[in-house]
């Protein structure tokens, strides 16, 4: 299983090493753009990333890539992902972000938070069959030192 999930992840990443990298030139090439085209583009490329990091975590599956913690800030983790979150749960779900500001950073590796994010959203979004409202919230909080050094983080 771990090596089929690495052939298609390596597969599918060069894909999408075509699709981001066209998408930046485009970008970059676009003078004074109408916003809904600029829009659009910036989504390609968005999707492209997204999908990266997708293949980074089947790579980490299948043993072929470590993960890498390091210092991330939720708040922005979560305002990128906010409108692909509402898209994952539909019309019916509501997705709000109640972040407190001047957060801290939490050490981990930021696309398990990604798929994270996302599987809690879908599991939301089957918990609310008839729609409803996800609240995703962070604020500072202090918690004991365990042994091996203190977590710093937010909720």
């Amino acid at each position: 299983m771990g090596r089929l999930a690495g052939g298609v992840a390596h597969d599918f990443n060069n894909l999408l090493t075509v699709i981001i990298g066209y998408s930046r030139l485009l970008l970059d090439s676009i003078e004074e753009p109408p916003e809904q085209r600029r829009l659009y583009v910036e989504e390609i490329k968005n999707a492209g990333e997204r999908a990266a990091s997708l293949t980074r975590q089947l790579l980490s599956f299948s043993r072929k890539q470590i993960l890498i913690s390091r210092p991330v800030a939720l708040n922005a983790l979560i305002t990128e992902m906010q409108p692909m979150l509402q898209r994952l749960v539909g019309e019916d779900v509501k997705v709000v972000a109640s972040m407190a500001p001047g957060t801290g950073l939490v050490r981990a590796d930021p696309d398990q938070m990604s798929q994270i994010l996302m599987n809690l959203a879908a599991n939301a979004r089957d918990a609310m069959p008839d729609g409803g409202r996800l609240t995703i919230a962070t604020e500072n909080v202090e918690t004991a030192s365990r042994p091996g050094g203190a977590f710093i983080g937010e909720r």
